[in-house]
């Protein structure tokens, strides 16, 4: 009967480990992908065009909204801005939509992950050609106060 007791504790202790696991894994994937380079839940990337210009893109989950998914885009881009010493950017080029990928990985109609896209110049100053230039300062203090994320 020493042996019966003693394996009742170690067997109660495994199961609340594997319940942990699986609580932490649903909870990990009930949430929308958070501001922060493109890793396994999303995020952003960029390429540089030239000089001033950058492909900026990020790449949300299934649990994240589409404006988020722009919000973010523009946020990446604001801080590249400031990163690569301008203050304001220019969107030359903007695409928005759903990635839909199967769970193999291939593009299917299982599940949508929204995707934002933007082509930008960045800018030392705000030009006339350039009305409808962003200010990066601005831009980035808007929307880290919108979803309190921290520098």
């Amino acid at each position: 009967t020493g042996v019966q007791t003693c394996a009742l504790p170690i067997l109660q202790m495994g199961f609340f480990i594997i319940l942990l696991i699986i609580v932490g894994f649903f909870y990990m994937f009930s949430k929308s992908t958070s501001y922060g380079p493109k890793g396994f839940m999303g995020g952003y990337s960029e390429t540089q065009m030239g000089n001033d210009m950058y492909a900026v893109k990020f790449q949300g989950n299934g649990n994240t909204r589409p404006d988020k998914s722009v919000d973010f885009c523009m946020l990446r881009s604001a801080d590249l801005t400031l990163e690569k010493g301008y203050k304001f950017f220019s969107i030359v080029e903007s695409r928005t939509g759903n990635q839909g990928y199967t769970p193999s990985g291939t593009y299917g109609p299982i599940s949508s992950h929204p995707a934002s896209n933007m082509t930008i110049k960045m800018l030392h100053e705000k030009t006339a050609n350039e009305a409808a230039a962003y200010d990066a300062a601005v831009i980035a203090q808007s929307y880290r106060e919108k979803y309190k994320i921290n520098k």
